[in-house]
């Protein structure tokens, strides 16, 4: 008998509670039912049975002998689900891990990217001062003192454009595809520009797309990286 049911209870209940049952579970039942001819109320129970799925039926009186074979066979088979269900949480665990260890990857490849876009225009601003100490024309050290200025708002650009990356939303949302392509390009500016790689871009007409922005983030950064990669 299955947990919390009662033996008058209808055989629907019994379908309904083992359909709530996981992917891996088809809990064995043994039904116990009295013996006699077949007429047409045997045959409407017998119909009645057969969504409750991995069932045996035996008639009594049942020797002891069919009985515990019975038992036995329902036990095999329920040891063997439980050794499926052990099998899909280790496939499970694994996916996750690998998932992990993607992000993990994406993580540190991006870092590094982060560190040759933030470094490249620091050595042009301290380059750039270096002019602005030297320089005996005033006209000289405003275009020196500008071009700084227009290396740093580069570097606050790079900050924010990363710190938007980790600040959105953990939860699907609609995403402009078109707008994580851009914001991915502009972190490899200057990588792209140091490859001597130009970019055409063509964004078609689109709805957006129901996802997670900085996993799409992700693999439109994969798919850079890989392209400037294939080219160098």
């Amino acid at each position: 008998w299955l947990p919390g049911l009662r033996r008058d209870q209808p055989f629907a209940a019994w379908a309904a509670q083992l359909a709530e049952q996981p992917n891996w579970c088809a809990l064995p039942l043994i039904v116990l039912t009295a013996g006699g001819a077949v007429n047409h109320q045997n045959e409407q129970r017998e119909l009645a049975r057969r969504p409750l799925g991995n069932r045996v039926t035996l008639e009594r009186p049942v020797r002891p002998g069919t009985l515990v074979n019975a038992v036995q066979s329902a036990l095999s088979g329920r040891n063997r689900q439980y050794q499926m269900r052990a099998f899909l949480a280790q496939r499970l665990a694994a996916e996750e891990a690998l998932r992990k260890t993607e992000k993990l990857a994406v993580a540190a490849h991006l870092a590094s990217t982060l560190s040759h876009e933030i470094n490249n225009p620091l050595e042009s601003v301290t380059n750039l001062l270096y002019l602005v100490s030297v320089s005996s024309s005033l006209d000289e050290t405003k275009r020196y003192a500008e071009l700084a200025a227009q290396e740093l708002a580069r570097v606050s650009e790079i900050v924010t454009e990363n710190l938007r990356f980790h600040k959105e939303s953990t939860t699907p949302v609609a995403v402009h595809i078109s707008e994580v392509v851009d914001s991915s390009l502009r972190l490899y500016q200057a990588r792209l520009a140091a490859a001597e790689i130009s970019i055409e871009k063509d964004f078609r007409e689109c709805s957006p797309v129901l996802g997670m922005p900085g996993e799409l983030r992700q693999l439109v950064l994969n798919l850079i990286a890989n392209a400037v990669d294939a080219i160098g």
